[in-house]
């Protein structure tokens, strides 16, 4: 849960290096490969560009696009993600943890075997901020988060660390089979107006997110 914060606490400015490798285009990222299957034939491709291929004899032009997201599904939810955002698991006895972690934002999915899940979310929010700073006494605010076509309870809490404004977002799902609480963390409002991808995902959890237990 907190790998992302500690991450942020250890990060020190990389050293800039000097010049640039003759034919490559440093500027420019490199795009997706990917393998076609076709009658259990391989073809290789290549993300936005057109391939000629030859199936049963004849000469095919395909173009191969990766959809911009990924689909995230787990602890009874799913919801639309950036295919960027890197993807992790941890069970455990105490919580099952799910981690979507980007540049600039980070979703934590929370499965419990037991509780309330409003108690749940007010304790992890004001947990992490007693964890970073032993010495706040942080006071977590109730407030109400769009989650499809769902309105769901919440606490947030503002944290700051290494001179970084972190807002912690704790959503609770009172779920069928257990309690679910789903932690955003990103930069505070201030900070984060002008970024693509906190927009991004505020919006994919807002029109994308189901039940599906």
């Amino acid at each position: 849960m907190l790998r992302a914060l500690i991450l942020l606490s250890l990060a020190v400015p990389a050293a800039a290096v000097g010049g640039r490798l003759s034919g490559i285009e440093s500027s420019v990222e490199p795009p997706l490969r990917m393998v076609l299957s076709i009658d259990g034939t391989e073809h290789a491709v290549v993300d936005g560009k057109e391939t000629e291929l030859e199936v049963h004899g004849h000469k095919v032009k395909l173009k191969a696009n990766v959809l911009p997201v990924r689909t995230f599904e787990g602890a009874g939810i799913r919801f639309d993600f950036p295919r960027d955002m890197a993807w992790a698991h941890e069970p455990g006895e105490d919580a099952e943890i799910w981690t979507l972690d980007g540049d600039e934002f980070v979703i934590h999915v929370n499965a419990y075997p037991s509780g309330d899940p409003l108690e749940l979310a007010e304790e992890t929010v004001k947990g992490i901020a007693e964890t970073v700073d032993e010495a706040a006494d942080p006071k977590p605010v109730r407030s109400e988060f769009q989650l499809g076509m769902l309105t769901c309870s919440a606490y947030s809490v503002e944290i700051g660390l290494a001179g970084f404004g972190m807002t912690l977002t704790a959503i609770a799902l009172p779920m069928k089979e257990r309690p679910v609480v789903i932690l955003l963390q990103r930069g505070t409002e201030s900070q984060d107006e002008n970024k693509a991808e906190t927009q991004q995902v505020m919006e994919l959890l807002r029109t994308t997110f189901r039940i599906v237990d």
